[in-house]
């Protein structure tokens, strides 16, 4: 799965998904690292079958980005999903 898709996949959970702040970013050899704090709520698409909660959550997360000739080439992304998850919809059952 490319980026593009897998952020989708939590997009279409956490419509409201935006970045509150970048807490570290930079480049280098081709390279790129964002880590930063986002927040949104559960007002979306089921998530992992889990219906809408519509609960709020902050979570972090980071991305290290591989660029070639100008595009993503690969990625991994890692965030703080237990917090989320906790927040918008483990409390729900």
């Amino acid at each position: 799965m490319d980026y593009a898709q897998s952020h989708s996949v939590v997009m279409k959970s956490v419509a409201d998904l935006h970045i509150i702040r970048f807490d570290q970013a930079w480049a280098k050899d081709g390279h790129v690292l964002l880590r930063y704090t986002a927040e949104g709520s559960h007002c979306g698409e089921p998530y992992k079958g889990i219906p809408k909660t519509g609960r709020h959550a902050k979570w972090a997360a980071a991305a290290i980005f591989e660029v070639k000739d100008g595009k993503i080439a690969s990625f991994t992304k890692d965030w703080d999903q237990k917090t989320m998850q906790v927040c918008m919809w483990l409390m729900v059952y």
